[in-house]
């Protein structure tokens, strides 16, 4: 029995009410549930950025909903295996060889950043794994890559080419400064704008080009200077960890440095606003999902994942959501013997229902991508909404 049915004809649903039920009346569950052995799925990432924590949530509502409505091979529960990267390659690349020598993992799952991702594709590239990255967004990753391994996250290029649009043609702004985190994915971002605003006659100047190191603390000297450049507006990727964009936010206030905040697609986060409060206000932003669509995936998508944790969901729950659906998609189709070679076959040929509406992977340099939509927001009142000029 194929257990992966349509969400919105409540097959898991069903299937998680009807164990309930059992439960309660003291029934005996079925055998899958008690005795058989569990299919492993591992997850590297930066367990201390509020990022991942996002991400994570949405795994285990994934893993939740796919064991309570049978789990895969008729019955085998999923198991989710989580590992902290600490942001460190080394730490990636040991865990990602845990996950395959020791725990036998079919699937892994990461990370976060860039850097971390990279490391992880690398020991999946020796060792013939299958990796879903679900954050990272370097074009690099999927050239580098081989067909065992699939990115979720819309990339630099991909978001930046429509956000540049906007910029250009709504905004009209004449100068803007970038900041930009000093890593793989901060220099792709630089790239993706610059390369599009170089020969753009209506595109803004660019006054400044600042770069900072992931671990500090302090931005006071890089925002005097971009203070003293008198830009419209700050265009700002800063990486992996919410609160090192928090800080930059809150330190830009105290030093009143000129000009909107422009983060850079996938940077925006509720948590954020949390973290940084008023400093957000005004923030103009897109990315690839909003919870406020309107397609009957997002609103059912929402209302679960709202009841399981009030709060509504964003696009780092919905990508570690997809993240454990594909993952345990192209086991089943796979099957019990299949290998990661077809594992990774079964992933390339999936017909995706998810939040961000029916989809599935293009071809990407050596790797596989998804597709990806834009929704341009704001914040307002301290609420994510979406943006109308």
């Amino acid at each position: 029995m194929h257990i992966f049915r349509d969400v919105r004809r409540g097959g898991w649903r069903t299937m998680i009410y009807a164990l309930t039920v059992a439960a309660a009346a003291g029934l005996t569950l079925p055998a899958f549930a008690q005795e058989k052995e569990t299919v492993k799925i591992g997850s590297v990432a930066l367990m201390s950025s509020a990022y991942t924590q996002q991400g994570v949530r949405g795994m285990d509502l994934a893993v939740k909903e796919i064991n309570g409505a049978g789990g895969v091979w008729s019955g085998h529960p999923i198991e989710l295996i989580k590992y902290d990267d600490q942001n460190k390659p080394e730490e990636a690349a040991a865990a990602a060889e845990r996950l395959i020598s020791r725990d036998k993992a079919k699937v892994i799952l990461g990370s976060l950043t860039t850097t971390a991702t990279a490391a992880l594709s690398s020991v999946a590239k020796r060792r013939n794994a299958v990796l879903v990255g679900w954050s990272a967004k370097s074009e690099v990753l999927r050239e580098g890559g081989t067909p065992l391994q699939f990115f979720l996250n819309s990339t630099v290029g991909q978001d930046t080419a429509q956000y540049s649009d906007f910029i250009v043609n709504n905004l009209k702004l004449k100068r803007v400064a970038i900041i930009a985190e000093q890593s793989d994915y901060g220099q792709s971002a630089i790239n993706s704008i610059t390369s599009l605003w170089k020969d753009d006659p209506n595109a803004p100047e660019i006054v400044a080009i600042e770069r900072f190191d992931p671990r500090d603390t302090d931005f006071s000297p890089i925002l005097t200077s971009i203070k003293g450049a008198m830009p419209d507006a700050l265009y700002v990727a800063p990486g992996g960890a919410v609160e090192t964009f928090a800080n930059i936010l809150k330190q830009r206030n105290q030093l009143a440095v000129p000009g909107i905040v422009l983060p850079a697609p996938g940077a925006m986060t509720g948590s954020l606003i949390g973290l940084a409060g008023e400093a957000t206000e005004g923030l103009i932003f897109g990315d690839f999902y909003s919870n406020g669509s309107e397609l009957p995936e997002s609103t059912d998508f929402v209302q679960r994942f709202q009841k399981e944790y009030g709060y509504p969901p964003e696009k780092m729950e919905l990508l570690g959501y997809e993240a454990v659906t594909v993952a345990a998609k192209g086991l089943e189709n796979a099957g019990p013997d299949g290998g990661p070679r077809e594992i990774g076959e079964a992933i390339s040929q999936l017909e995706m229902d998810t939040a961000r509406g029916r989809w599935r992977f293009d071809k990407l340099g050596q790797s596989y991508q998804a597709p990806a939509g834009f929704a341009l927001l704001t914040v307002k009142d301290g609420k994510i909404i979406n943006y109308k000029p």
